[in-house]
């Protein structure tokens, strides 16, 4: 046990056996007079001590063995005055060095507190002191010592709570022969809560200062902060990203640190290994997202044989199994193209060009032939009209030829097909016979888009089958389009808002009208598509789960990525 001064509280009756035995260290030791028993070697090998104080007016009879190994013979024993002849020859007490009345005195040798600074400087004249500590200070301990540390008795140290505001403590010092008290006075004020300060940790992007909050107020949400190769994706309470702070409807209670979110950004180039490598422009892809496959490169003389991850294509990349995990280049591969001849029977018909096409490549619709008597119908494999060709889906293999068909006009069964290519190239009507099959056509190009089919309605539910549905009265064939994602801005246009943000069930998007919307979640995965076409769009969002949105906004080759956050 390691103590150097042990005052035994006035209250105690009884110290038990060995209670204090190899107190190495212990120096002096005060027992009151409250004491009536003292245990056997209660303070054996207390071999340091070098003054023990008593308040009885008769010595206590102990056991002989209580200072056993302590040198008492060159101790001083400190005794209530005039009793030191009683003590000089009581047994064990006489064993003392010398005897030693108690003194009168109540000063304190020194006064301090573990927070704060006391005010005045300690001084034992002094009993009145103050002193400031902050908000954060719940608690503060006291400690003091007596001139006479011996024999004096010190009450009011020790651990103490805080409230806020003004705390009075006292210290009182009794004089070791009890004649008096002095007591010391120590008012602690423990200041009001300050305004919380709210800190912005962007983990990479640019500086946010920080913000101080009245206590339960918002914080106003900063600028979205930037760094280079990714995209901003909200503040978090947390540095793990696990709670995402709302500035609607969070309250700030106390200091705290607010972590940005990153979503990592990668560049995907493309290179054609030929003639034409400025042809097709750099893509930004979410860090696990899609490369948009763009349209295929042309090599004259050559056939496009696929992208691959390196320039001796060896490995193809899939765009719809491969993600992005880093800056990308991929290379085309081209083989030297072997060329077949397409000729076209036009059965009486005016005279169409033959087509040299490499192989797997697709035959250019020519325009339609004209007949003095009957209407075109369409273009055929066989002489006798059975299998119809089409020119957006067909490959060529080999040297083929193809055969018109021809439709009686006074026929009743003749019907129209028509192609709206909604803003893209010009697409010929055809003429088919009732039940037949739609010839499909070479796919009509729109800049900024990429062709995604055929349908038989506007709104796109239903895709055409060329092969397997077939014409039964006049039809309108409507074209979709996918945009490109190219040119993607981290920030939005000036006259582009999303709101609310966050929001829960509705958005809405204003300043958009006519652009394409794709919605993606942050694996770069689109969760919608739609068509913004009010200049104030509202869209409903409610069975998405929470998190952050990147909103794609295209319109010809223009591009704004949105971001918003869902609750």
């Amino acid at each position: 046990m390691i103590c150097t001064t042990i005052t035994i509280r006035a209250k105690v009756r009884t110290i038990g056996n060995n209670a204090f035995q190899n107190c190495y260290n212990l120096n002096s030791l005060n027992i009151p007079g409250s004491v009536t028993d003292i245990g056997s070697n209660a303070f054996g090998l207390c071999f340091s001590l070098s003054a023990v104080a008593v308040h009885w007016l008769s010595p206590l009879a102990v056991q002989s063995n209580i200072f056993s190994g302590v040198p008492t013979y060159n101790i001083p024993l400190i005794v209530p005055g005039g009793t030191e002849g009683i003590y000089s020859v009581a047994d064990v007490w006489k064993d003392f060095y010398q005897y030693l009345p108690l003194s009168s005195n109540t000063n304190l040798h020194s006064l301090s507190v573990s927070d704060g600074i006391l005010s005045p400087t300690f001084s034992a004249s002094d009993t009145s002191y103050i002193c400031t500590v902050p908000y954060s200070v719940k608690r503060i301990k006291i400690f003091a010592t007596a001139v006479d540390s011996a024999s004096a008795i010190v009450r009011g140290t020790g651990d103490n709570a805080l409230e806020v505001g003004i705390n009075k403590f006292e210290v009182v010092v009794e004089a070791p022969d009890g004649s008096s008290t002095k007591t010391y006075h120590i008012t602690v004020i423990r200041e009001e809560m300050p305004d919380p300060i709210v800190s912005f940790n962007t983990q990479g992007g640019n500086d946010i200062a920080s913000q101080i909050v009245l206590d339960g107020g918002h914080v106003v949400r900063p600028a979205d902060p930037r760094r280079d190769g990714y995209i901003f994706a909200g503040w978090y309470i947390d540095a793990g990203h696990t709670k995402l702070w709302d500035f609607t409807t969070d309250v700030v209670l106390r200091n705290i640190t607010l972590y940005a979110d990153w979503i990592s950004l990668f560049t995907v180039s493309f290179n054609t290994q030929g003639d034409n490598e400025a042809s097709i422009g750099e893509q930004l892809v979410l860090e696990g997202g899609y490369v948009a496959r763009p349209t295929d490169p042309f090599l004259d003389g050559y056939i496009f044989d696929g992208w691959y991850t390196e320039s001796s294509c060896i490995n193809i990349w899939n765009f719809d199994t491969n993600v992005v995990t880093e800056n990308t280049t991929l290379y085309a591969k081209w083989s030297a193209a072997v060329i077949y001849n397409v000729n076209f029977n036009t059965k009486g018909g005016g005279k169409i060009s033959s087509q040299s096409i490499e192989l797997g490549g697709m035959v250019l619709q020519p325009e339609d032939p004209v007949h003095q008597v009957h209407t075109f119908g369409g273009w055929y494999m066989e002489a006798n009209c059975v299998n119809v060709w089409h020119f957006g889906s067909y490959v060529v293999t080999g040297e083929i030829t193809l055969y018109a068909k021809w439709l009686n006009r006074k026929s009743t069964d003749i019907i129209t097909v028509i192609f709206n290519t909604q803003g893209g190239s010009y697409v010929n009507y055809q003429y088919v016979e009732s039940g037949d099959n739609i010839m499909q056509p070479n796919d009509p190009v729109r800049p900024g888009y990429r062709f995604a089919g055929w349908y038989s309605d506007a709104e796109y539910n239903n895709v055409w089958n060329f092969i397997s549905d077939k014409a039964t009265g006049d039809i309108i064939l409507y074209a979709k389009w996918d945009a490109i994602l190219n040119n993607i801005e981290e920030e939005s246009a000036a006259d582009m808002k999303i709101y609310p943000n966050p929001f829960t069930e509705k958005v809405h998007i204003t300043g958009a009208e006519g652009y394409m919307l794709n919605i993606m979640n942050t694996s770069g995965v689109t969760v919608r598509t739609h068509i913004i076409t009010n200049a104030n769009e509202t869209i409903t969002f409610g069975n998405y789960p929470a998190g952050v949105y990147l909103f794609y906004l295209y319109k010809g080759k223009q591009s704004v990525i949105l971001k918003a956050i869902k609750k």
